[in-house]
């Protein structure tokens, strides 16, 4: 019988991987892979360079060594920003952080059409699928409204919702929960687990928290410049050899 499992695409694979500032090496040879529709938790002490790592993958900054491949883009060591990079962030990868980064002078669903606009959507079809995802998330009723009247649960939601309208391959959160109450961190959190598990993709969580790691699907830690995995054995899912997308 077929182990749907295998067939999973891999979102990120990153081998070798190695990033220093100056003489100091903040990491090296680092691997990394996460599959679609995989959750995984990046642990590790403040300053070990998890928001780092994550930029890194993103394109925004480069590392110095090792072979680095997201959503069927390959990125090359050393590179500096070019306009293949900043095109994968914009079709293929999503943000949601700790500070919200929602448009203050935008209502709800103006936040949540940008990504749509920035991939070519004119604002007359980008705001009613921004709609129709609010609408998915239950927030419909929040869609005219300005971030600064919104608690802050509320706007966590609404920065969500924009990480994943333009149904990116990869979402990367760095400590999404830092600045909610432990309800709002919760609801949160249940939201983006569910919302990853429908639409496949692949999430990378950066936290602190136990609770909110707990969500994922395994674990990884950064730690004297080397990524480990934090859970006992290797995943499963660890030992098969997905395609690349």
């Amino acid at each position: 019988m077929n182990d749907p499992i295998a067939k999973l695409p891999l979102v990120v694979c990153g081998s070798g991987l190695g990033k220093r500032y100056d003489d100091r090496w903040l990491m090296r040879d680092s691997d990394i892979q996460v599959m679609a529709g995989e959750s995984v938790a990046l642990l590790g002490e403040s300053g070990v360079g998890k928001s780092t790592l994550l930029n890194l993958i993103a394109g925004l900054e480069p590392f110095n060594e090792g072979q680095l491949q997201v959503a069927g883009d390959k990125l090359e060591p050393n590179q500096t920003e070019t306009d293949s990079s900043a095109e994968m962030r914009r079709k293929k990868i999503g943000f949601v952080f700790q500070a919200f980064h929602l448009l203050p002078h935008l209502s709800v669903v103006q936040n949540v059409s940008l990504p749509l606009l920035l991939i070519g959507y004119s604002i007359e079809s980008a705001v009613p699928e921004a709609l129709l995802f609010l609408n998915k998330l239950g927030l419909e009723h929040l869609s005219e409204k300005r971030p600064s009247t919104l608690s802050g649960g509320e706007q966590q939601r609404v920065a969500l919702a924009r990480s994943l309208v333009h149904k990116p391959a990869l979402l990367l959160a760095d400590e999404p929960t830092g600045n909610l109450d432990p309800e709002s961190a919760e609801r949160a959190l249940k939201l983006m687990k569910t919302t990853v598990q429908e639409s496949q993709c692949a999430l990378i969580l950066v936290t602190h928290s136990e609770h909110a790691a707990s969500i994922c699907d395994r674990r990884i830690r950064l730690a004297d410049g080397m990524l480990s995995s934090d859970d006992n054995g290797t995943p499963p899912e660890q030992k098969l050899k997905p395609e690349l997308v």
